[in-house]
């Protein structure tokens, strides 16, 4: 029989290893790190028996899903997230967070959307068998630093479990979910309040800020009133800790969290009092704080949020954890957000699509297309019929990728039949390759080829009653000229020559969006439902480990992250500000028409209208 372990079925979004931080190396240039929230993991390992300072598993946006390979084992979670359990022979059920759930060799937990603050907490009794750096198990992601090599929750990896020893038990629950307390977020002085006028200190006591959306484990930066100082911004560099609020050169604060560097040289308006810091380490993007300042001993002790009292969980069961009532109910529901690494904020020439998100819902127009019309001869790649009835925009191969005469008109003619929108997608000439190859051709070439295969379209459109809109390059096309200023030129020179009115589909954030707005062409941004990204924002390379999202779940919940919070999040948790205008699900793959449909029907669900390409142009 092998060691016990839960194995990771599926990762989620950004999972990580955290207990409640590695002190005492600063000195050495290491962060704290450690739980945003340490009262819920206390209260989660409290639950289960453990010492309130185990590791357990902190959980951002969505949760993973974890296979029990160990009898007995006692588990909990403290976060507002839903959660479920998967037993062989038994239908799906719902569990409660904010409880102990004991689990047998087998089962599946699965962990859903955490829904109202940024983090919720997994506890496993007897904690993970993991080596510890430094005396923590925390995991600082930006150095590789922690377990699982300082990476979050990966495909088909395992977390260990240590020997429970603590004697079976009756599952116990938290009385009552806990209480972080309302009001401003009280905060000592300085230490460099003197760098700031008078007027700056004011606003900064009375303003409302918000989240913005640049916020990671690193830090926030806040959204309001900049703040003036008396001089420079800059000071030479000392000490920081978590809580601490640098204003740079612009005025705007960023308050620092857990993973922050040790050593900065922006001046510091305030420090937020350590019994506070669980409150704003709870903040989503788009979440409001004010201040408050209190003098001298505010933050002593262990953090605690206001109105939480740990001893209200009653004496303890022999299981080890506190006691508590039984009872069942639903879980809490609302709005998914994220926190990962953050990322340089690209320049914009050109807004974000308008949003409005009220009570879980958003009203947000958005186009839905996939790259379709791939079979060609006697193959035939994916099921465009199906999924013409689910998209608003199809990106239709001209033959140099895939794609042939009678290929392309029968897709043309079913697009204009289901009130689709017709993209042409041309590639380097490469069938063998289905243009995932790059090649090596002048910018004069790639104009001519890019022209030429958006007149084959538009050819074939007019016999069928139909007319192209847009247009899109295609694999390894498309990703060279995401970063090659040249080729992202070229394209659009085709483009124009061709039809100036013609849309420009590019990749969000890529040297095709700068080059269509310079060219003057209607330029919208597109993100992919079914790819990873890179740090610089870049898809993954398919060859690469993790290149492709197949969970449309996963697929679903980073949509709604980017059309929300308008952040791409990257394989390794970097946030990278973007703008959708357009989200790409890849007709080719196996899973496409599933990955598809169970993509619009959870972003309509939401209040989001899909609408064909030409429809945003207001937007562009």
């Amino acid at each position: 029989m092998s060691a016990p372990c839960l194995t990771i079925v599926r990762p989620g979004l950004f999972a990580t290893i955290q207990d409640l931080g590695r002190f005492g190396h600063q000195e050495l240039g290491m962060p704290v790190a450690g739980a945003l929230d340490p009262i819920a993991l206390r209260l989660a390992n409290a639950l289960v028996g453990n010492p309130v300072g185990t590791a357990g598993v902190e959980i951002a946006l969505l949760g993973p899903a974890l296979k029990v390979e160990a009898d007995g084992v006692r588990v909990a979670v403290v976060g507002p997230m839903a959660l479920s359990l998967e037993r062989e022979g038994e239908s799906p059920q719902a569990l409660e967070p904010h409880r102990s759930h004991t689990l047998a060799r087998g089962d599946v937990l699965k962990l859903g959307a955490v829904s109202g603050a940024a983090v919720a907490y997994l506890a496993v009794a007897g904690g993970f068998a993991l080596e510890p750096f430094l005396g923590s198990l925390s995991t600082y992601v930006r150095a590789g630093i922690g377990p699982l090599g300082g990476k979050p929750l990966g495909d088909g990896g395992r977390l260990p479990l240590n020997r429970n020893d603590a004697p079976p038990g009756t599952d116990v629950e938290l009385p009552e979910p806990p209480d972080y307390g309302s009001g401003p977020v009280r905060v000592v002085l300085g230490p460099q309040e003197d760098r700031f006028t008078a007027a700056a200190v004011e606003t900064f006591l009375s303003a409302t800020y918000r989240v913005g959306k640049d916020a990671d484990r690193m830090g926030l930066r806040l959204d309001g009133p900049t703040l003036a100082h008396t001089g420079s911004a800059d000071i030479p560099s000392d000490g920081l800790v978590t809580g601490s609020i640098q204003v740079p050169g612009n005025g705007q604060p960023i308050l620092l969290l857990n993973d922050h560097q040790t050593a900065g040289g922006y001046a510091k308006i305030a420090t937020v009092i350590s019994a506070d810091l669980p409150r704003v380490g709870r903040l989503s993007p788009g979440g409001a704080l004010s201040f408050r300042a209190v003098h001298g001993g505010g933050g002593g002790g262990h953090p605690a949020a206001p109105g939480t009292d740990h001893r209200r969980l009653g004496p303890r069961h022999p299981s080890g954890a506190p006691g508590g009532r039984r009872r069942s109910g639903g879980a809490l529901r609302g709005k998914p957000r994220v926190r990962g690494r953050r990322h340089r904020q690209r320049q914009r020439r050109h807004p974000e699509p308008r949003r409005d998100v009220r009570e879980g819902t958003m009203t947000i127009t958005v186009n839905l297309n996939a790259d379709l019309g791939e079979g060609f001869g006697a193959y035939d790649i994916g099921d465009d019929d199906s999924m013409l009835g689910i998209v608003a925009s199809a990106n239709i191969a001209c033959g140099f990728h895939a794609g042939d005469p009678l290929v392309m008109t029968r897709t043309v003619r079913n697009a204009v039949a289901k009130g689709v929108s017709l993209g042409a997608h041309p590639s380097y000439p490469d069938l063998q390759g289905f243009g995932r190859r790059p090649l090596r051709m002048s910018a004069a070439e790639v104009e001519a080829m890019v022209a030429y295969q958006i007149g084959a379209l538009m050819g074939i459109a007019a016999t069928a009653g139909g007319s192209v809109t847009h247009v899109k390059a295609h694999g390894a096309l498309n990703n060279m000229a995401a970063v090659d200023e040249g080729l992202a030129l070229a394209i659009g020179r085709a483009i124009k020559g061709v039809d100036p009115n013609l849309i420009y589909l590019a990749t969000a954030g890529s040297e095709m969006a700068r080059a269509g707005r310079t060219l003057g062409l209607p330029t919208a941004e597109e993100v992919f439902a079914d790819r990873a990204y890179d740090d610089n924002g870049n898809l993954v390379p398919r060859g690469q480990p993790g290149a492709m999202v197949h969970d449309p779940d996963v697929a679903a919940a980073n949509v709604l992250r980017m059309l929300e919070e308008g952040v791409i999040l990257s394989v390794t948790g970097t946030r990278i500000p973007c703008t959708v205008h357009s989200v790409c699900v890849h007709g080719d793959e196996p899973s496409a028409v599933a990955m598809a449909g169970n993509l619009r029907r959870t972003l309509e669900a939401k209040g989001v209208r899909i609408v064909p390409l030409p429809e945003l142009r207001d937007r562009f």
